[in-house]
């Protein structure tokens, strides 16, 4: 599956005569959504008393990008690389009256993706060395690690499908950009769906998504001399 991302973006990168090309680097903040009635770590003998949260991670994101058919509003991009994203479950136990009895269980599920996207970023030059942008476009994720949550009895999907829709802008030096990119990151295809049996609420589906962002540093330069068209 890797290696047919790859070939993609190669093939991509050889026919769309290229312009730039870009490194961005960056932190995650993610979480995962699902019904809190029924704990992930799914442990049969957890007391029913507890005040459970879904709590976020921070992880890493790197990608490498190339922009063509750049004009003076708007190019398109391409961009391939690997991200972090997940969640933290947290409990602390409580007592008959509902008070805190200071045991906690926290359990961490960080997942590590192969990631390429696609976007059309639509830019505004404010002058000739600043320009922000907005940027939108489809985003394929290939799961690498882990297959399986803490306890659960089926794998994590695979394959994930959802949009990069980003917010961000670049400074031009020269043939040279840098810049910063805020991404929200919404994902079409759930990351696993189980039904609770033996857990405290039984025989209920469960299903599980995640929530993700991610605020990238933005490098780049010119493949060859820029001649931005109106």
């Amino acid at each position: 599956m890797k290696n047919i991302f790859v070939v993609v973006f190669i093939l991509i990168a050889l026919n769309v005569k290229s312009q730039s090309f870009k490194f961005s680097l960056g932190a995650t903040n993610s979480s995962l959504s699902f019904d809190k009635t029924v704990p992930l770590f799914n442990v049969p003998t957890m007391s029913r008393n507890y005040d459970y949260k879904n709590l976020k991670i921070i992880g890493v994101a790197f990608t490498f990008g190339i922009d063509y058919l750049e004009k003076k509003y708007f190019n398109l991009s391409t961009n391939i690389g690997f991200l972090n994203k997940g969640g933290l479950a947290s409990s602390i136990f409580l007592d008959s009256l509902g008070n805190p009895t200071g045991t906690k269980l926290n359990i961490k599920w960080p997942m590590q993706y192969f990631t390429i996207n696609s976007t059309i970023d639509l830019h505004y030059p404010v002058s000739k060395y600043f320009s922000p942008f907005l940027s939108i476009g489809p985003r394929f994720d290939y799961l690498i690690s882990p297959r399986r949550f803490y306890k659960l009895p089926v794998d994590n999907n695979r394959l994930a499908f959802g949009l990069n829709i980003g917010l961000g802008f670049k400074v031009q030096m020269k043939n040279y950009t840098i810049g910063f990119k805020y991404d929200y990151m919404p994902n079409f295809i759930k990351i696993l769906e189980y039904n609770s049996y033996g857990a405290i609420v039984p025989n209920k589906t469960v299903v599980v998504k995640d929530k993700t962002s991610q605020l990238n540093l933005l490098i780049g330069g010119a493949l060859k001399k820029r001649k931005i068209k109106k």
